[in-house]
């Protein structure tokens, strides 16, 4: 395995779910676990709960997983980095040259790797970004009366070397979370990489099913989206969408 380098990276980051990241480990192994241009890395962002130990223990030795054809590991960083600073942290301890970002909250009902590569065969370019959902115009994304266009963060693909060049995501300005997948589109087309769309791609996502939403989350957010006007230069209104 030293010298194995892998066509696609599928990394599910997660945090204190340890029913999630079961359900997506087995998704993935039903899927791809006899693949061998597959890595699959299972990445715990400073999960503090002792469920979660015994269940990513478990998962690192089970045979559904570690006798199959795929390279599968489980890696941890400790404490939290955040949802930006755990996809930074994770994708360097992986080696293919497509890299596949799933949050643990993500249903995986088919072949998303064969989507994503029909998806960028069809753009036909080096150089892009594939994601389920691109929002237009959904409030929080407006400025002033400009809009900006982005995938959500909960699925993305990408290039290793477009991935490298944007410098993953910006987790110092949104930290812990929210506008990281704003500002990382953002900064994405800036460089010309396109952002690709591919509305049936065969995921499911449980909404806020990792975080959840409250209304502390909400002034977060409204923290998040001042905090990108600022850096991009735009006029924050309205403040609270």
């Amino acid at each position: 395995m030293e010298n194995w380098t892998p066509e696609h990276s599928l990394v599910v980051l997660t945090y204190t779910k340890p029913d999630l990241i079961r359900a997506r480990a087995f998704e993935v192994a039903n899927l791809y676990g006899e693949r061998d241009d597959v890595e699959f890395l299972i990445f715990d962002n400073g999960s503090n709960e002792f469920s979660m130990r015994l269940e990513l223990a478990a998962l690192s030795t089970a045979p559904q997983l570690t006798h199959r054809k795929f390279g599968f590991h489980v890696e941890r960083v400790e404490p939290n980095v955040g949802f930006g600073g755990g996809w930074n942290a994770a994708i360097p301890s992986t080696r293919g040259s497509v890299i596949h970002l799933l949050s643990d909250d993500v249903r995986i009902t088919g072949d998303i790797i064969g989507a994503v590569e029909r998806a960028a065969m069809s753009w036909g370019g080096p150089d892009w970004i594939v994601g389920q959902q691109r929002v237009m115009a959904g409030g929080w994304n407006q400025f002033n009366g400009f809009t900006i266009p982005y995938l959500m963060g909960y699925y993305l693909a990408m290039p290793r070397n477009v991935w490298d060049r944007l410098g993953g995501f910006d987790a110092e300005t949104f930290h812990p979370y929210d506008f990281e997948d704003v500002d990382l589109s953002h900064r994405a087309a800036k460089f010309n990489v396109a952002l690709l769309t591919v509305p049936d791609l065969p995921l499911v996502h449980e909404v806020a099913g990792t975080i959840g939403y409250s209304p502390e989350r909400y002034e977060h957010t409204v923290r998040m989206r001042a905090a990108f006007a600022r850096k991009h230069g735009l006029r924050n209104e309205p403040e609270r969408p």
